[in-house]
């Protein structure tokens, strides 16, 4: 059974709003013309959400239900993710590894959080948990293919190309990225010969 590392979920958060805090300007922050400034104050947890938060993560039923966590707006976790994606390109993997999973913590619902925990994870050379990333993205999102890509670059670090073999098979029953998956096995053919 998967658990959340509530560690790394703290972690994450703290790293993100510090982050928001040190950038804000009058105790507004926006990092992009389209977004109107935000008030620091709607980044942040209570000490109480935050109490309350932690328990239901650890709670027996989180795991079965994954309810969205917090109030952040859908521009305030864009925010938290350009953040958590600055930390990976700046090669602050363990910064951006605990910044995606508080992403996937408070927002288990978007693809992009799983891939970038997948990303970061594959960066820092844990393939076992960047596998287990880029499958949840994957069942978050079946229609997209770029899961797909990293799972298939973990199972080549592996060495495991059966497996990329039965994850491209499986994958091609799925209309919407069948395209993608024909190549990707064309591709694993030659590599093959």
């Amino acid at each position: 059974m998967e658990i959340i590392d509530i560690k790394a979920f703290e972690q994450g958060y703290y790293l993100l709003i510090d982050e928001v805090i040190k950038n804000a300007k009058l105790s507004y922050y926006s990092c992009d013309p389209e977004i109107k400034p935000i008030a620091v104050e709607n980044f942040q947890f209570s000490d109480e959400e935050m109490k309350f938060i932690k328990e239901i993560i650890v709670s027996e039923s989180y795991l079965s239900k994954r309810p969205i966590l917090g109030n952040f707006s859908s521009d305030i976790q864009l925010i938290f993710y350009d953040l958590a994606t600055s930390f990976y390109y700046n090669a602050y993997i363990d910064e951006a590894i605990n910044s995606f999973i508080f992403l996937t913590t408070i927002n288990p619902y978007v693809p992009a959080f799983w891939i970038g925990l997948g990303l970061a994870y594959e960066r820092n050379l844990d393939q076992s948990k960047a596998i287990d990333s880029f499958k949840t993205a994957i069942s978050v999102s079946p229609n997209d293919f770029t899961p797909y890509c990293g799972l298939i670059r973990c199972f080549e670090t592996m060495q495991d190309f059966t497996a990329i073999e039965e994850l491209l098979e499986a994958a091609k029953e799925n209309e919407a990225i069948k395209e993608e998956v024909v190549e990707a096995l064309d591709y694993l053919k030659t590599r093959e010969s």
